[in-house]
């Protein structure tokens, strides 16, 4: 191969999604992401995957995970769920992929990626809807 060796693993495409129990201490975190070799070399590395509700309440850390050596150009889909994530208007995940050292050794290096879901805490939102509705309609009634 002719000039520089380039390597570049990074991540694309994260998208975070949050799915409500009635427990508002116990809903779901999905995390979907790609990761591509943009590079000029074959690249492997590892990722950890960190989710959290609001404040940084329910932390889970999903441990490392080895990423498969990819050729340039090629890309893998991650789905990652993790449950017992408290709903506290806010849910979050936190991708750090760290490439395999080789190439040059400029461009390879960790890349953080975060996104978040609105994390609605829906049982206690509808009782405190059902509540002013009943305090409402008594007022008026009586």
């Amino acid at each position: 191969m002719h000039g520089q060796l380039r390597s570049n693993l990074t991540t694309e495409s994260l998208r975070v999604s949050y799915s409500p129990s009635i427990n508002p201490l116990n809903g779901k975190v999905r995390a979907r992401f790609r990761i591509v070799n943009r590079g000029n070399v074959r690249q492997g590395g590892t990722y950890r995957t960190t989710v959290s509700g609001g404040f940084g309440s329910g932390k889970h850390d999903l441990g490392t995970v080895t990423v498969p050596d990819l050729l340039p150009g090629q890309s893998i889909e991650v789905a990652q769920e993790v449950g017992h994530v408290p709903a506290l208007l806010r849910a979050r995940a936190v991708i750090v992929l760290t490439p395999e050292s080789g190439g040059d050794a400029s461009t390879a290096g960790q890349t953080t990626r975060s996104a978040s879901a609105f994390a609605a805490p829906v049982l206690p939102m509808l009782i405190v809807v059902v509540l002013l509705v009943g305090v409402v309609a008594w007022r008026v009634l009586y």
